[in-house]
């Protein structure tokens, strides 16, 4: 019951703007439209470049979003002290923050799938049954994102915080850190949105599933549980304050 409150009150909060929602909607597919437009048209189409680019673009709006959307839904509650008043009823930590997870992440479920169609139609991708694959490895990461939003969002003490973590997480995100020198490609290790760029284009460029699809699939469902096991410890602090 308890996450069923959660779900159905981040829902609402979500949804309650309709412009928030087009906004969630709408701005990663502007995005989009305007770096095929200004920056990818001027990449030859169908090159392990292109496919990089592109690719890597997909998957980094697939995480800035969620992440976004759920460390401002979990500041919104702690401001509010609503997040206190859950954490003070019969409710274990993990019911509070699946209520927060699966909320959130109906509302990015759809929004991946759009992505996911718009960026099929502007890129002129061709895929197969593979498509399903690719959109179950953006909805894990977008989950991952979620639960790394969640939290930011609960360790932080003032929004100037959030907005500096964020502002890391997101530069750490967009660097493609596999062209780095020297000792700095070890960081992608802890980079949630290089293993789904590396999907995704080892899926362009082979057009078929390799093994390396389901082991990083398989890094980013560990992401999912490590940030679920750390935002419990995280709340069961808050509880005890």
């Amino acid at each position: 019951m308890a996450t069923k409150a959660i779900l159905k009150r981040q829902l609402i909060q979500i949804t309650h703007d309709i412009w928030t929602l087009i906004l969630l909607i709408i701005a990663p597919l502007l995005v989009i439209f305007f770096s095929n437009v200004f920056y990818l048209n001027h990449i030859k189409p169908h090159t392990a470049q292109w496919f990089f680019q592109s690719g890597s673009l997909l998957c980094v709006l697939s995480f800035i979003f969620p992440c976004l959307t759920a460390a401002i839904a979990m500041l919104r509650d702690k401001k509010l002290g609503t997040l206190e008043l859950t954490l003070m009823a019969p409710v274990t930590r993990g019911q509070v923050i699946l209520g927060y997870l699966i909320g959130i992440g109906i509302i990015f479920a759809a929004q991946t799938l759009i992505l996911l169609l718009f960026s099929i139609f502007i890129f002129h991708w061709s895929f197969s049954w593979t498509f399903i694959l690719l959109y179950i490895l953006l909805l894990i990461e977008s989950i991952t994102a979620i639960e790394i939003g969640l939290f930011i969002a609960a360790c932080a003490k003032n929004p100037l915080k959030i907005f500096l973590y964020m502002t890391v997480i997101i530069i750490l995100q967009i660097i493609n850190w596999g062209q780095t020198a020297g000792w700095l490609p070890v960081i992608s290790i802890i980079i949630p949105v290089n293993y789904s760029v590396d999907s995704v284009t080892s899926m362009f460029l082979h057009g078929y599933i390799l093994s390396g699809f389901f082991l990083n699939i398989a890094a980013l469902i560990v992401f999912c549980l490590l940030f679920f096991t750390l935002n419990i410890w995280v709340l069961q602090k808050i509880r005890r304050v």
